[in-house]
């Protein structure tokens, strides 16, 4: 009487990992050998979109270097030879996806398969500083020490079926310096706002992480927002026009007038703090204080050119007394102006 032999099925496991990026991709091994030891893999390990990547082969157990290696790029064969461990590709648009897959054929005639599925995502992040400028100013309001800054994050999630997730749908998670913010962590919170150093040489860094309700798309960036200097400019103002931005005081500067205005502009300080009347103003005339208390001084100066006659140098210096929180808002200039 024959034995029948025990029916053995093998198991081709899909294991399914989900790397998040500034950008990042949906990676899928695929398995179809179990008796090797072959890993694939990427550099970088989280591709964006149109980013060169390099997709490797390793193995503990086997020779790879003897065995015949075959790499296709959804499903073309892009490169082969013996010893072809590594191959280059560049990832498509955004949820656009890509299929590298590697073929090995061992010395022993053995034949093991790894692939790696990329679907680029990403998310950018968007920052702007609650800091002062003046009116019609249209250049970006710089971070400052101690100032509050407000990032948005501006996700591009597409699913499987090539449909774009709406921000308001997703759940965000923000870390900084690798610490998350529980509270202002979670579904639907886009932004956040944030307290810069107050130190002048340290600067804010801040990581946001974009994942569908369902956990499968995800997608990270990192921004490192520098501290600036504040600054000052002074402009010539006019009792019935208003300050005249389009020209700041430099070098010397023409009083022609029997009155002369200057305004100073304290960019880059706390808006808050602006608007608060948290500024302290100090004016001096050839290294002289003015004959106004310090704590009655403000952003203008009013010189009458009645005696006056040759060059008088005028210099003012703005402090943030909101103190200790912006400790290092402070910035001083200077101009010169010439009467006859």
């Amino acid at each position: 009487m024959r034995k029948e032999r025990s029916k053995r099925t093998l198991i081709h496991p899909t294991l399914i990992l989900f790397g998040i990026v500034g950008s990042f991709l949906l990676l899928i091994p695929l398995v179809h050998a179990q008796s090797s030891s072959v890993t694939i893999s990427s550099n970088p390990v989280k591709p964006g979109p149109h980013e060169r990547v390099i997709v490797s082969l390793d193995s503990s157990t086997l020779d790879l270097d003897r065995s015949k290696i075959s790499w296709y790029l959804d499903g073309e064969l892009k490169l082969e030879g013996t010893g072809q461990t590594s191959v280059g590709v560049r990832t498509g648009d955004v949820g656009q996806e890509m299929r590298v897959s590697a073929t090995i054929v061992t010395q022993g005639g053995q034949t093991i398969t790894r692939s790696l599925v990329f679907r680029p995502l990403e998310v950018d992040l968007l920052w702007e500083a609650v800091t002062y400028t003046p009116p019609f100013y249209k250049g970006k309001s710089l971070n400052s020490s101690g100032a509050l800054v407000s990032f948005t994050a501006m996700p591009h999630l597409i699913d499987g079926n090539g449909k774009t997730i709406p921000p308001e749908d997703i759940v965000y998670t923000w870390k900084q310096k690798g610490v998350v913010l529980g509270k202002a962590s979670g579904y639907g919170k886009q932004s956040i706002v944030l307290e810069s150093p107050t130190s002048d040489y340290d600067a804010l860094q801040l990581t946001v992480v974009a994942t569908s309700l369902n956990g499968r798309y995800s997608a990270e960036t990192s921004v490192r927002v520098k501290i600036s200097d504040p600054e000052l400019l002074v402009y010539e103002e006019d009792p019935l026009e208003g300050v005249y931005y389009q020209n700041s005081f430099s070098g010397i500067e023409p009083a022609d007038k029997d009155t002369v205005i200057a305004r100073v502009e304290p960019y880059y300080f706390s808006t808050d703090d602006v608007a608060l009347g948290n500024l302290k103003y100090s004016w001096k005339i050839e290294g002289q204080n003015i004959d106004v208390p310090e704590d009655e001084q403000g952003a203008t100066l009013e010189l009458r050119s009645e005696g006056l006659t040759g060059l008088y140098n005028v210099a003012v210096n703005v402090i943030n007394n909101n103190l200790p929180f912006r400790v290092y808002q402070e910035a001083n200039t200077e101009f010169q102006l010439e009467f006859k």
